[in-house]
């Protein structure tokens, strides 16, 4: 593996690994008709985004014009996905004027996922020069997901939902949950691949 600013170890591979499990997580719903993911250009652009990101492990180091965008170019895309979100939440919110709880928590950690790819994005610019930026990018995307996962699980009733629902629906709830554990664990690998120091 070539690897740029990374040493090609066991935290390199992981990245790779958890990366290409995030794009089939996100293309084996829409494959499966399950509808859970989004419209297909969504899923394409997604899907090309972890592409780019995988890419840049397996591009030799001579091809430096290309290889430094391939991380900033990947979390671009993920950031302009990601937009959406917290601006619909805050849509809702407007237009509903209601300031629910639980509302307000989902926009606020929607908002907090968009400037954690973000970050990914600006910190992984300029081969790696602002690597802090990228590490807390990816750090702030492990929590905000976690928090975000916590408070769905709660309000859709917890264990006893997931024990009344018909095995059709359960089927979907888990297909949608085990893509989004696979998001956690790209920012996961993420995080622990900032941890590597440049090559000697």
């Amino acid at each position: 593996m070539r690897s740029g600013i990374f040493k090609s170890n066991w935290k390199s591979w992981f990245a790779v690994a958890v990366t290409v499990l995030c794009a089939i997580g996100t293309l084996v719903p829409y494959i499966c008709g399950r509808g859970i993911s989004l419209d297909s250009t969504s899923t394409v652009l997604t899907v090309a985004a972890l592409l780019s990101i995988i890419a840049y492990f397996f591009v030799p180091d001579g091809k430096n014009e290309i290889k430094r965008w391939l991380f900033p170019a990947g979390f671009g895309i993920l950031s302009f996905l990601q937009l959406g979100s917290p601006l619909i939440s805050l849509y809702n919110i407007i237009t509903l004027n209601v300031w629910l709880p639980s509302i307000s928590a989902m926009f606020l950690l929607s908002a907090v996922y968009f400037a954690g790819i973000l970050l990914c994005a600006l910190g992984s610019l300029f081969d790696f020069k602002r690597m802090h930026l990228f590490r807390l990018g990816a750090f702030l995307n492990v929590l905000a997901l976690l928090a975000i996962l916590a408070i769905d699980f709660i309000a859709v009733g917890g264990f006893e939902y997931y024990g009344k629902v018909p095995d059709g629906i359960l089927i979907l709830s888990l297909v949608a949950v085990s893509r989004y554990f696979s998001v956690i664990l790209l920012y996961v690998g993420m995080l622990l691949l900032s941890t590597n120091k440049k090559p000697c």
